[in-house]
């Protein structure tokens, strides 16, 4: 197995990194961060030239962008060019927290993605929790957007995967006893117009 190479800044995060194979096409994966230092976008970075590890370390150390992106109402909810690299960048991932305004427009879309009596209750906000990720496939480049609930006690309530290319929508939810202990899993399967195609229900008998 070749080498695998990684770069940090200046505040120890991993910002890139290389296996012998993204060596061969000369591109490097990416990790960008928000002002909290989670991460919030991943992709691929595909320098005009080809890059060395100790080379994009120095370029990365005396860039003057900022550190972190922040929020926006695009495709994938921030900015892309605040921090280094602000060019020649594929999304493959992003990350949302503390809330489901995905829009980013101030209204919630709670609503659009829980499945009531599904799951336990879950919490209208969830802060400082991965609320939502938003993916493209490797494989079939389809946009995957997937949510996350909270109960009170963050822990996983429910989750909802929605595919737009298929046209299907994924819920899988759990019931917990006072104890935390996990009694019952839900798993739904439909079409975007909430048309049941699958449902099946696990459910958990612990002895004593």
């Amino acid at each position: 197995a070749d080498t695998i190479f990684y770069v940090y800044d200046k505040l120890d995060r991993l910002r890139f990194e290389q296996d012998g194979n993204m060596r061969k096409y000369r591109f490097w994966k990416t990790t960008k961060y928000d002002a909290l230092n989670r991460p919030v976008i991943e992709g691929s970075y595909n320098p005009s030239t080809n890059l060395k590890r100790a080379a994009l370390q120095q370029a990365l150390d005396q860039s003057q962008l900022a550190m972190a992106e922040e929020k926006n109402n695009s495709t994938f909810g921030y900015t892309l060019d605040l921090s280094f690299p602000f060019d020649r960048l594929s999304v493959t991932t992003s990350y949302y927290y503390d809330d489901y305004d995905f829009a980013r427009d101030g209204n919630s879309t709670f609503a659009q993605y829980f499945l009531p009596n599904f799951s336990d209750d879950a919490m209208p906000t969830a802060k400082g929790q991965l609320t939502a990720m938003r993916t493209i496939s490797d494989l079939k480049h389809h946009q995957l957007f997937e949510v996350y609930f909270y109960d009170k006690k963050y822990r996983m309530v429910q989750t909802t995967l929605v595919n737009n290319n298929e046209r299907t929508k994924w819920h899988s939810g759990n019931f917990y006893n006072f104890g935390g202990v996990l009694l019952k899993t839900n798993k739904n399967l439909s079409d975007l117009q909430a048309n049941t195609i699958i449902r099946y229900t696990f459910e958990y008998d612990y002895d004593d």
